[in-house]
């Protein structure tokens, strides 16, 4: 009866140490986890400080007329950001300000396929571009049809 109860107060010990480590394990999947997920946070606001760096430096550079220098900025930008949906709304800016009205249209409508909730700011820029187009007056002067 001794080697029983020896047997039991050995199992005994040995469940506890799995719990411990079953415990610890737990704790540190749950903090690793919670690493990653604030590190997935603060990765996710450092984009959209630079985003929203990008999108004003454009929008300075638009509203000055320096048109060459923003096509060049949000050139190198799309090569590190390829679905960067400020570059290719002012890429497209500047092709419907110098009446390259299909390259326009083309920048138009793939940052509409980006962001659809942009349909309203776009929209009349897409009807003004389509139109131009049809008309086939690819030098026509043509107003800014949204003021900024």
């Amino acid at each position: 009866m001794n080697d029983e109860q020896e047997f039991r107060n050995v199992a005994l010990r040995e469940l506890r140490h799995f719990k411990w480590l079953a415990v610890a394990t737990f704790a540190v999947f749950l903090l690793c986890g919670v690493a990653i997920g604030t590190g997935a946070v603060l990765i996710g606001v450092a984009v959209y400080q630079e985003e929203n760096t990008f999108a004003k430096t454009a929008e300075t550079l638009f509203d000055s007329g320096k048109f060459d220098q923003l096509q060049m900025v949000a050139t190198a930008r799309l090569i590190h950001y390829p679905i960067d949906v400020h570059a290719f709304y002012y890429k497209a800016k500047i092709h419907f300000h110098d009446k390259q009205w299909a390259e326009a249209l083309a920048l138009f409508e793939q940052t509409k396929r980006l962001e659809p909730s942009w349909s309203d700011l776009l929209q009349p820029y897409l009807d003004q571009t389509r139109e131009r187009i049809a008309e086939g007056h690819d030098d026509a002067a043509m107003p800014n049809p949204v003021e900024h």
